[in-house]
């Protein structure tokens, strides 16, 4: 019994790794590192039906965040190291090759969750009322002040060389 769940197991595997489409979904999610739906469809150009219907025989390779965008589950993270090895790319990814530049996070990728950071930290400060207590400001004061301070016991080094 257990003996045919390993290969059902092994025969999933495969039937992911030899279709296209699955392919290129595991590539743009490691690319993107996450995807919504829409962005899925738009890169690969290809009808609702047919994505559902991917996407479904990839459930054990892909996860569905909260935010409903899709990300590279463990086992989909391995066979894009499997497509890497046994592709026509010269070099693998990051994790199997030291040999490849790319980074782990793209800029794209960054700049998003940079500015995610930033408006959820200003929607939690307004909504808190951290904006409107004195002592926050008054923090923000002292810490500005000492951090002048700091930069002021460096030789050769003041807040306005800084700034130039």
């Amino acid at each position: 019994m257990e003996r045919s769940a390993h290969k059902e197991g092994h025969k999933a595997f495969f039937e992911v790794l030899g279709h296209d489409v699955r392919r290129r979904i595991l590539l743009h999610l490691y690319d993107r590192v996450e995807m919504s739906y829409t962005e899925l469809l738009h890169v690969l150009k290809i009808s609702e039906g047919t994505l559902n219907f991917h996407l479904r025989k990839m459930a054990a390779f892909i996860y569905r965040t909260e935010k409903g965008t899709y990300i590279l589950s463990e086992k989909g993270k391995m066979a894009v190291r499997i497509i890497y090895m046994v592709g026509k790319e010269e070099h693998a990814p990051s994790e199997i090759s030291l040999l490849t530049k790319k980074p782990l996070l793209s800029a794209d990728v960054v700049a998003r969750r940079v500015a995610a950071f930033l408006i959820d930290s200003l929607i939690f400060f307004i909504f808190t009322g951290v904006f409107f207590d004195p002592f926050f400001w008054d923090f923000l004061r002292e810490s500005a002040l000492h951090l002048g301070q700091t930069f002021a016991l460096i030789p050769g080094c003041s807040i306005q060389s800084i700034y130039r």
